[in-house]
């Protein structure tokens, strides 16, 4: 569900705002730890959260401009919504399986429901060259089976909170590579957009913070 609401959101609003409005989730899954399993956060945590969500919104705020539908913003709260509760029920589940089970039926079960999905709508299509098969495999493998991987080892390491917030390092690694890879611009805006995602990456691993 998260990933059709997130890929569904950017054809209305672009990758800008969809990006921003996704990384609320580090706070929601905060309160919904609050809520259900009674994890208070700690004034250091919220400190953590906003360092994140500034930063990345910095990152995305030149591409805001290109809003187009409403429904693409909805799109993008209900893509964070899931992914909060995603991850929350991750963390218990984390507490009796292996990382790499779980990611494997994860990733069945998407694979599954977006294949059903494919013969009803009669969308299947294949790459038409090298690159476009090089670039799926880089969505497949490094992109989806090993981020998933890797955020549920995170998850079972330091808890659902603090991987969450952790994770807002992506969205400013995209920003990074394109600038790299494929010659975006890269402002200065977004220079301390990634400045401040950095700084509250730093700022969890080195502090000893509630869950």
């Amino acid at each position: 569900m998260q990933s059709y609401f997130y890929f569904s959101a950017l054809d209305y609003i672009g990758v800008g705002l969809t990006s921003i409005l996704l990384y609320i989730y580090p706070a929601l899954v905060v309160l919904t730890l609050w809520l259900v399993k009674s994890q208070k956060p700690s004034l250091s945590l919220w400190f953590g959260i906003a360092l994140a969500f500034i930063g990345v919104a910095l990152c995305f705020v030149e591409e805001m401009q290109h809003l187009s539908k409403p429904l693409g913003i909805y799109l993008a709260l209900a893509a964070a919504l899931t992914y909060s509760c995603y991850l929350v029920v991750s963390e218990g589940v984390l507490n009796k399986t292996l990382p790499l089970l779980v990611s494997t039926f994860v990733c069945l079960g998407a694979a599954s429901t977006y294949f059903i999905k494919i013969i009803m709508h009669e969308e299947f299509t294949t790459p038409m060259s090298s690159d476009g098969y090089l670039a799926l495999f880089g969505l497949t493998i490094l992109s989806t089976v090993l981020g998933i991987q890797y955020i549920f080892k995170g998850i079972e390491l330091i808890g659902a909170s603090k991987a969450s917030i952790l994770s807002s390092v992506e969205p400013v690694t995209v920003v990074l590579l394109g600038s790299i890879f494929l010659h975006e611009s890269m402002t200065l805006i977004k220079i301390v957009g990634f400045v401040l995602v950095l700084l509250s990456v730093i700022y969890i691993s080195h502090n000893k913070i509630k869950s």
